[in-house]
């Protein structure tokens, strides 16, 4: 039989709390997992399941290699169906405004005057499509 001082059972509930805590943590999904294909090629994942370090000797419309590495929980494979967790990417060096209009979509204005004089902007939120890679905050694209 084991006799147990308060202190002693408080502390092993204390522990037990902080237990069952980290377990609560570390089974919630990071909300950009659900657009990270699971054991893909890694460089084709999309660019918010990776972070990449930046390329400080890139030359504006050239190709460019950038180290990268996925995010937590998503698992890709190289050529060789091996896992991987560092990797590169070639990409051609350029901010996401500066992409082709068929790299990205935006949102549609509900009060753009297209005949207007002089000519009017609105804002518009674009998202760069998820095959794409590109220097800067991926979503955002400015005034059209």
């Amino acid at each position: 039989m084991y006799i147990y001082t308060l202190d002693c059972l408080a502390f092993f509930l204390i522990v037990f709390l902080i237990h069952l805590l980290h377990l609560s943590e570390s089974t919630e999904i990071p909300p950009y997992l659900t657009n990270c294909p699971s054991n893909g090629l890694c460089s084709r994942l999309p660019p918010d399941c990776m972070t990449c370090n930046t390329n400080y000797s890139c030359i504006y419309g050239k190709t460019a290699t950038f180290d990268c590495k996925v995010k937590p929980h998503v698992h890709c494979v190289d050529e060789n169906n091996h896992e991987q967790e560092n990797f590169t990417i070639n990409m051609t060096c350029q901010f996401c405004w500066q992409l082709a209009t068929s790299d990205y979509v935006c949102t549609n204005s509900t009060n753009c005057m297209t005949v207007s004089c002089p000519r009017q902007r609105y804002n518009a939120t674009c998202t760069v499509r998820d095959h794409i890679h590109c220097l800067g905050k991926v979503g955002k694209a400015g005034v059209l």
